[in-house]
């Protein structure tokens, strides 16, 4: 996992290859998540602060890009090409477009 400091008041993190359990802490933090990133667990998201940066991923443009259901207590992403992002504690209904750069 790569963690860096940036003007996003707290963390840019990215998974990377691998699975990875993710802890964001406080702060408005960016998670991205490019092509290839396998099956990663954020433990702490928060919606209406943290945001999922699909920007540099090739196979996602839109969150048609993404299959987007509820298993659970936690919401499941799923990119087409094998990357599942699960956010723990989340509910799929509260998920809104502020949520996701692409």
């Amino acid at each position: 996992m790569i963690c860096s400091t940036e003007s996003f008041d707290a963390d840019v993190v990215e998974g990377g290859a691998g699975d990875d359990r993710i802890i964001l802490g406080p702060g408005r933090d960016r998670l991205i998540l490019r092509e290839g990133f396998d099956e990663d667990r954020v433990l702490d998201f928060r919606v209406g602060s943290d945001v999922l940066d699909f920007t540099e991923h090739i196979g996602v443009s839109s969150l048609q890009d993404l299959t987007v259901s509820q298993i659970g207590g936690s919401t499941v992403l799923l990119d087409r090409i094998g990357g599942r992002l699960v956010l723990t504690g989340i509910d799929e209904a509260s998920l809104t477009s502020d949520v996701f750069m692409f």
